[in-house]
């Protein structure tokens, strides 16, 4: 069955939408994603639905406060299958910039090995890992010098280090997975070639534990919003009555217009019937 998603999560895109081009931020909401140049759905993979990349595709995150990290822990994780055939310097995801010097943070699979960009330099893992399959990689880092900092690929810990942690990680500049931000100081890299899914990031250093629970949890993921990913239909009933079904789950609102303002329709239940008025009214399904 889903695990309970940890604690401190600034980024979830799960990756479940079966067309784009926006992918939900569970961890969120209101900062999507945004899919450029049309990834492909894979569904039924990994977690729900995948997105496939093929080099030329990518998805971007504007930037806030809770992904430019800054001086806390950090944990990245997430599911991937690399189908390249250049086993070298292929990007997962990158928040990397130029002030006076390089700022931010960019993951990559660079010679079959997960390999850290910060400013300082880079922290690199030394378990190779294979293409073609999918694999649930993380990387917790912490500033604890007491705690170990450590690679995991598959839910077990393929290298640790002292913690020390990286130095500031904060930038302005958006997140992108599946590719390097133009102009990022961490020397471009190859764009992704294969599948990500369920792409977190933490601003504390989870324990092995924690991630172990993600990875054994396998494709039934961590536990998302009742809400999410129900459809919300609007049919007409009979000539004067029109239905509202959403599964039973969430709070309903409506509006007059597109843009809201939004009101809860009070103790209403799927199906909700209502007259046909002739006004022109908008729906939505908000979930808790």
């Amino acid at each position: 069955c889903c695990v309970p998603p940890p604690t401190n999560m600034v980024l979830w895109l799960p990756f479940d939408e079966t067309n784009g081009p926006i992918s939900a931020n569970l961890a969120s909401p209101t900062n999507s994603g945004t899919q450029i140049n049309h990834p492909t759905p894979w569904l039924g993979a990994h977690v729900a639905n995948s997105l496939l990349f093929n080099g030329a595709n990518y998805v971007t995150v504007p930037d806030y406060p809770g992904i430019e990290i800054g001086n806390n822990d950090l944990t990245i994780d997430l599911w991937l299958d690399l189908t390249g055939n250049v086993l070298s310097n292929y990007v997962i995801l990158d928040k990397g910039g130029l002030s006076s010097g390089a700022t931010g943070y960019s993951l990559w699979f660079s010679t079959n090995l997960l390999v850290l960009f910060v400013p300082s330099g880079y922290i690199q893992d030394s378990t190779p890992i294979s293409a073609g399959q999918w694999h649930f990689i993380a990387l917790s880092l912490t500033h604890d010098p007491s705690r170990l900092s450590f690679f995991s690929v598959d839910g077990a810990v393929t290298s640790s280090f002292l913690g020390g942690g990286p130095p500031d990680l904060s930038n302005t500049n958006a997140l992108w997975i599946g590719a390097a931000r133009p102009g990022s100081p961490f020397f471009g890299g190859s764009p992704w070639v294969g599948a990500l899914d369920e792409v977190e990031i933490y601003n504390r250093a989870l324990s092995t534990n924690e991630v172990n629970a993600i990875y054994s949890a396998g494709t039934a993921g961590k536990c998302k919003p009742c809400c999410y990913l129900k459809v919300l239909t609007i049919s007409k009933v009979t000539s004067t009555t029109v239905e509202v079904n959403w599964g039973g789950c969430g709070i309903l609102k409506e509006a007059t217009s597109v843009l809201g303002p939004w009101a809860r329709v009070q103790n209403a239940t799927s199906p909700y019937v209502i007259p046909a008025t002739g006004l022109e009214m908008f729906y939505r399904l908000e979930c808790q």
